[in-house]
């Protein structure tokens, strides 16, 4: 019959369910078989009546009306449960066969809307237990079977179908278990797969966007210092900025597409986090005053010594909330914006950052949404101010990658505040030589300079002990008097002013030592003879108050005064460069670049030229690609570090990886094959003057 096997069964509870029929229909003829021959009446109708239900909900199963079909068979079932424990004696094993029924409704009843039926149902059998108990057997009269007869035919079959639908149960939840153990393994192993693939499309792409990325900004650069009429050079300059600002989104989705796929970690070094904010102000401070932002840090001196921390994590979150805090801070010449850079130590080995703008703010009900990817504080603030709304989300997640939290405050139309926790216990800061207490410290500075700068950095022990002046007279007089050498903090604004004050207080003191601190950028900083050395005011470094301290007292190496139209002098022997690149307009840019500094560069197409070029020739220094064909730069650096073990002759080679791949860990890669240092392409011409003068000149002076 058709009907036995029904079609468009697709749930699995009712395929169990159109397996159990069978099977119950194959036990209900064998019962009435045998409730017949022991002259059961009742027992035997019921059992007709069970095999009836069956049947109907076969037919019914045919119909794909499964959810009746289920319904009609289990309740039957259930009255079928109830009248055979009433009038079988209790050893007959009904009992067991209770206990094997349980779970029959959950193998059925398996689409979420059925739960809650399969639940209730779950329970018959129990009830049904509970009344026979009770009740002791009396609510259908007397036992219908004999004593001698239960033991010897029904408990051995009640109990061996007991057991039968016990292992279909065990072996159908086993089998269910294991499939989806099996299903859990294969999308574990696929998505280890995809991960591995999305990390080599990261790679890759990071690679192929950063290679004509890095002819637009190279060739930019270079074509900036060409000489160009004022109109051509601000085209030149939309031209750099513009690349840089979609290099910096570019960076932001990889950056969060490598988060999300969990393969970025932290490697902790010893690092201080107060040179790492001191070092993101400076590389900002250009961006913060083309918006008439002035900068100010505070930092408790106590925390400026090293710690273990991922120094490339912090630097992105400072990169990030900075960037925030001047895009959203319109300041003007007359009324400049201010942004407030504080660090201070927390109980429990936390380190607390804040960076306060007076930008346009936050609304209350944005502030919730502020860390999702995507996400600005308002719409038209992403049209007028641009961005993705990716910073800070990747603030967020990396925050949390090291274990630390980020929040933040805001009042609409005041400015905003953001916070940072991070896990960090630094060490003592290094002790210093310069003694505030044998040299005397005065201070001659406007209010502004003493509320902003001095007040809050009174930590650093070179400003613990100063004696502020309003008048130049008094100040005078206290200099005449002293026998100690003294130092004199000036700030009255740029150098031209300073130099007024400076001029006055010479004469009352030949010996004085002045630090000045600027206001005008375009003023010459550092030494600038032996008595004065100048800091830039927006920010102050506290590190540059302590090495300007240091130097005026002799405690540090004396540095020669700082010529700003003096030509850099290269102290090598030779001024060749070997360059390693396959891509015909990164060695246009870099050749370009190079020459530019007054270096002759040697070019090879791949690793092998590059190895014979280099055993052919003496070069100061070679920049080496990555990804090349026939030979990588990988491959070659690590061959040419093994002729160098071979041939002693050589002297090691000073080699500069240059690679578009600017993912987490391609430093490394750069490292384990041999390289002395790494640069990330587009590299600035600055970058690269500074990496070449690092590695080469200490090693050939």
């Amino acid at each position: 019959m058709r009907f036995l096997n029904p079609v468009g069964v697709t749930d699995h509870g009712d395929q169990m369910s159109v397996m159990l029929i069978k099977f119950c229909m194959g036990l209900a003829v064998f019962w009435i078989t045998v409730m017949s021959l022991l002259s059961a009446p009742i027992l035997t109708g019921i059992t007709v009546f069970i095999l009836l239900a069956l049947i109907i909900a076969m037919w019914l199963h045919h119909l794909s009306m499964h959810f009746i079909a289920k319904m009609v068979w289990l309740l039957s079932g259930c009255v079928f449960m109830f009248v055979t424990k009433q009038l079988i004696p209790d050893f007959g094993g009904m009992n067991f066969l209770l206990l094997a029924v349980t779970g029959i409704p959950f193998l059925t009843f398996q689409r979420p809307s059925e739960r809650t039926l399969s639940y209730f149902l779950g329970t018959v059998p129990m009830l049904i237990w509970w009344v026979s108990h009770l009740g002791d057997h009396s609510f259908l009269g007397p036992n219908e079977l004999a004593t001698d007869t239960t033991s010897a035919i029904i408990a051995p079959t009640t109990i061996t179908v007991s057991f039968l639908l016990i292992m279909m149960q065990m072996i159908y939840f086993t089998s269910i278990f294991r499939k989806y153990e099996d299903e859990l393994r294969e999308e574990a192993h696929k998505s280890e797969i995809a991960n591995k693939a999305k990390s080599a499309f990261l790679a890759n792409m990071s690679h192929e966007i950063r290679t004509p990325m890095n002819g637009i900004i190279g060739m930019s650069e270079l074509l900036y210092q060409e000489p160009l009429a004022d109109q051509n050079k601000r085209k030149v300059s939309s031209i750099v900025n513009s690349a840089r600002a979609l290099l910096r989104i570019i960076d932001d989705i990889l950056d969060l597409s490598k988060i999300e796929a969990g393969k970025m970690s932290v490697e902790e070094t010893e690092t201080s986090i107060a040179e790492i904010t001191e070092s993101v102000a400076l590389e900002m401070s250009a961006e913060a005053l083309s918006k008439h932002c002035r900068m100010e840090l505070h930092f408790d001196h106590s925390i400026t010594g090293s710690g273990l921390t991922d120094p490339a994590r912090v630097r992105q979150i400072l990169i990030n909330l900075l960037s925030n805090a001047i895009k959203f801070s319109d300041g003007t010449v007359e009324n400049p914006a201010k942004i407030i850079v504080t660090l201070r130590g927390e109980a429990g080995g936390f380190i607390h950052l804040s960076i306060k703008d007076e930008g346009v703010g936050i609304a209350e009900d944005d502030l919730a949404r502020l860390f999702r990817p995507f996400q600005q504080a308002e719409q038209h603030n992403s049209r007028k101010y641009g961005g993705t709304g990716l910073g800070l989300s990747i603030v967020r997640k990396l925050t949390e990658l090291m274990d630390g939290e980020v929040w933040a405050k805001s009042t609409l139309g005041e400015g905003s505040e953001f916070f940072v926790r991070l896990p960090f216990k630094p060490n003592a800061p290094t002790p210093i030589s310069f003694d505030p207490i044998a040299n005397e410290v005065f201070v001659f500075a406007d209010n502004q300079t003493m509320r902003t700068v001095l007040e809050p950095n009174k930590s650093a022990p070179v400003l613990s002990k100063i004696e502020q002046f309003e008048r130049i007279d008094a100040l005078s007089g206290s200099l005449e008097a002293t026998s100690k050498t003294p130092f004199v903090v000036v700030s009255v604004g740029d150098m031209d002013s300073n130099s007024i004050v400076i001029q006055k207080l010479s004469q009352a003191n030949p010996k004085t030592k002045f630090i000045c601190i600027t206001t005008s950028i375009e003023d010459r900083q550092g030494l600038i003879n032996e008595t004065t050395y100048v800091v830039y005011r927006f920010p102050v470094l506290q590190s540059e108050l302590l090495r300007a301290f240091h130097v005026l007292s002799g405690y540090a190496p004396q540095e020669e005064p700082t010529d700003e139209t003096q030509l850099i002098s290269h102290n090598i022997t030779t001024n060749k460069i070997l360059v390693a690149e396959d891509n015909d307009i990164n060695r246009m840019v870099i050749g370009a670049q190079l020459e530019k500094l007054g270096y002759d560069v040697t070019f090879a197409e791949d690793g092998l030229i590059g190895l014979e070029k280099w055993e052919a020739g003496e070069f100061a220094a070679l920049l080496v690609d990555g990804q090349m064909p026939n030979m990588d730069g990988y491959q070659m650096v690590k061959e040419l570090r093994k002729r160098e073990r071979a041939n002693h002759a050589h002297k090691r080679s000073v080699v500069i990886g240059v690679t578009a791949n600017a993912l987490r860990g391609d430093d490394q890669i750069c490292f384990d094959a041999g390289m002395d240092d790494y640069l990330a392409k587009p590299v600035a011409l600055e970058t690269l003057q500074a990496k070449l003068e690092e590695w080469i000149k200490p090693s050939l002076q």
